[in-house]
């Protein structure tokens, strides 16, 4: 999509590789028939993959995130969530709801945050202090299950050298632990072992982000080093 996005300006060619993209799209989902399979996958899911699924990022986003959802709940996949990423979507979500008088322009900037969202949407303060309220619920309704024993993981981050790195890109201490509380989980999930092919990974960490920040470098590095 970042691809096609690209060729904007050049209308002819923008026009051409749209419907290729839009036609190779629609081809597959015709011909993709979902079928339960007897294999143990589990998807840990992001702060910001958890924010579109609320609606609070753009509405295509949402359709998609939710989309890959009933895919995999289809195919059997276990879906989770950290309880520390729901501290952080819940800590994110007030913040948004205290400062929400205070803001104008981010509403109609950045299609992607928050505050537009609510614009779309026509929410205000206290329906983001109720979706922040109702996370844990919500989610569960979704089939998504929230792990609350990750006090291990908490710890060996906080003394870690990834979260020293992720200190120095990151806007607090407490986003920097979580980012590095999912490369223990992860590591503990995959029982350590560097991974070479696709079909062997029986855990993957899912956002839903449009452009990767050097904390989600850090995080696919150690990815493809085995975690």
């Amino acid at each position: 999509a970042l691809f096609v996005d690209y060729f904007k300006n050049f209308k002819e060619v923008f026009e051409l590789i749209k419907n290729i993209y839009l036609g190779s799209i629609i081809s597959s989902y015709i011909e993709y028939n979902t079928k339960p399979i007897d294999i143990k996958i589990e998807l840990l899911f992001d702060t910001n993959f958890i924010v579109s699924l609320l609606d609070l990022k753009t509405s295509e986003s949402t359709h998609t995130c939710n989309k890959l959802v009933e895919i995999a709940k289809s195919l059997g996949y276990r879906l989770n969530v950290l309880n520390i990423t729901i501290a952080e979507t819940k800590n994110l979500l007030e913040k948004r709801a205290k400062h929400f008088e205070t803001v104008f322009l981010t509403k109609k900037i950045d299609p992607e945050d928050i505050y537009n969202a609510c614009d779309r949407r026509k929410l205000n303060k206290t329906d983001l202090q109720r979706i922040a309220d109702n996370l844990e619920d919500d989610l569960g309704k979704l089939g998504i299950t929230v792990m609350p024993h990750t006090d291990k993981y908490q710890n060996l981050a906080r003394f870690s050298a990834e979260f020293k790195k992720f200190k120095a890109i990151r806007s607090t201490a407490f986003t920097a632990t979580r980012c590095a509380t999912v490369l223990y989980s992860m590591s503990d999930k995959r029982e350590n072992k560097c991974i070479n092919y696709v079909d062997n990974v029986t855990c993957w960490f899912v956002n839903n982000s449009r452009a990767w920040q050097s904390s989600d470098s850090l995080i696919s590095t150690k990815v493809e080093n085995g975690y």
